[in-house]
């Protein structure tokens, strides 16, 4: 029998199935039977906000290129970016549209969760790391909204702030670190583009591969 000639990518993806188990660990994370029940529309909801979670991402990162974190330059560069930058629009739009529609399916996702009592035993630590999940998109939310210090990005800052001073004992040291001084400034801005940008999409990160781990080990869960 005569001998197949393998190319770079077959022997590319032999050493890392030698040396890693690619294929094995795919196979684990995309190759799962679905129950005829999670293919009702309601089902997609959880696929649907980590779509709009990539988009964030993506989008997120195409900005940041462009986006200065600067109270004197943060609304001129994003004007640059929404009128004078080519497509700059059309990513602005997307990342800004996703911001709405990615915490529209989140909330229904829960809800759906709710509903079909997909959070009892065994999958408490599933339901636990959705709720973390969806309160980092809030912080998400509100911090992408202050970015472009504008008059009302401002004020919103000042809200937010102001209700994580209402929180027990904790509360004036955490309004404290997100504006970084006395009153909302650079400092401030500065902050929340490194939560924004940094520490809460890694956090997100960390907690969806938790999540997805979960379910692949647990299966989806039935209706009620």
């Amino acid at each position: 029998m005569e001998n197949v000639r393998r190319g770079p990518v077959d022997r590319l993806r032999d050493w890392f199935d030698e040396n890693f188990q690619a294929t094995e660990r795919v196979r684990f994370l995309l190759y799962v039977p679905v129950p005829l029940h999670a293919t009702r529309f309601w089902y997609c909801f959880g696929g649907l906000t980590l779509f709009f979670i990539i988009n964030q991402l993506i989008t997120g990162i195409v900005l940041t290129f462009y986006y200065t974190p600067s109270i004197s330059t943060a609304y001129s560069s994003v004007y640059y970016i929404s009128q004078e930058l080519s497509y700059g629009w059309l990513i602005r739009s997307l990342h800004y549209w996703g911001a709405q529609l990615v915490m529209v399916f989140l909330i229904l996702h829960l809800l759906r969760i709710l509903y079909t009592k997909a959070y009892a035993n065994p999958r408490q630590l599933t339901w636990i790391t959705g709720v973390f999940q969806f309160a980092i998109m809030m912080l998400l939310a509100w911090s992408g909204y202050i970015l472009p210090w504008h008059e009302t990005a401002y004020w919103a800052g000042q809200v937010g702030t102001n209700l994580m001073n209402e929180l027990p004992i904790v509360g004036p040291f955490i309004r404290l670190v997100f504006i970084g001084g006395t009153q909302i400034g650079q400092n401030t801005l500065s902050h929340l583009f490194d939560l924004h940008v940094f520490v809460l999409p890694v956090a997100l990160l960390a907690l969806l591969g938790g999540h997805f781990y979960m379910i692949r080990r647990q299966h989806i869960s039935g209706p009620v």
